[in-house]
């Protein structure tokens, strides 16, 4: 009785359990995922266009019986016919892609709290790379979905799946670091409420309307040549590369420099 009393006090059943630890870099992209989905102006203005693609995808999949009746009627047994309408479909997807871009507001959003993640022993490619990735995801998610239900409503053979999705993440990461780009070359870092950055800003406007109509042009210069040179889709897909790649470079070289820059 004297030794339980000369205990003091103790917890009974005490058990050490293992603590998940974030790596850097997770823990930057949730808090942009969560800065993200917690703000419905952000997440309407920006992804309303994969919300579209998405709805479209799914009606043409519950109603497949009345759209191949009508494709069949044009195609006719055409093979090389059906392999432009489904490049035609993956252009498409990527059209609506290239209208969704998050990183043309998530620097200026940080605001008048940006010295703040400077001051964290983190790389600014971190801080660029969490962005870019939240925007890539934004885009993969529902355009990867569209891409399976059109290929499933319409019987796309296995290539369509695979230049699909190749074409999906070389867009995704181009509109991504581009919108990073315009909002390093025009930061807005003091406003009264968050809709001046996400609505009313030079590089939300940039963010949105140069892909936009890039991708109309690119839509327009394939139905006009694509007849001509089968190999055009692939050509397209090969200059999408090129320009991610000169982002890229351009965002680790004079982005750094703009970023170091920012007060």
């Amino acid at each position: 009785l004297n030794a339980k009393a000369n205990q003091g006090y103790h917890v009974t059943n005490f058990k050490v359990h293992m603590v998940k630890k974030n790596t850097v870099f997770k823990a930057l992209f949730l808090k942009e995922k969560d800065r993200f989905f917690k703000n419905f102006l952000y997440v309407f203005n920006t992804a309303f266009g994969m919300i579209l693609l998405t709805c479209g995808s799914i009606y043409l999949l519950f109603n497949r019986n009345l759209v191949m009746t009508g494709i069949g009627e044009i195609l006719q047994g055409n093979s090389n016919l059906l392999l432009m309408i489904s490049q035609i479909f993956i252009i498409g997807i990527v059209f609506f892609g290239q209208m969704t871009c998050t990183t043309s507001s998530s620097i200026s959003l940080e605001g008048k709290s940006l010295w703040i993640m400077k001051s964290l022993p983190i790389t600014i490619k971190q801080i660029f790379w969490s962005k870019i990735l939240l925007n890539v995801v934004v885009i993969m998610i529902p355009s990867s979905i569209s891409l399976l239900m059109l290929g499933l409503t319409f019987g796309f053979d296995p290539l369509y799946y695979l230049t699909g999705l190749l074409f999906i993440i070389a867009s995704a990461l181009g509109v991504s670091m581009f919108g990073l780009l315009m909002n390093l070359q025009f930061p807005k870092l003091e406003f009264e409420n968050e809709q001046e950055v996400i609505k009313q800003s030079m590089a939300a406007f940039f963010g949105v309307m140069v892909p936009m109509f890039a991708g109309i042009g690119m839509m327009g210069f394939f139905f006009v040549y694509a007849g001509n040179n089968p190999y055009l889709f692939e050509v397209i897909l090969l200059i999408y590369i090129v320009i991610d790649v000169i982002q890229y470079f351009l965002l680790m070289k004079s982005g750094t420099k703009k970023f170091d820059a920012l007060i």
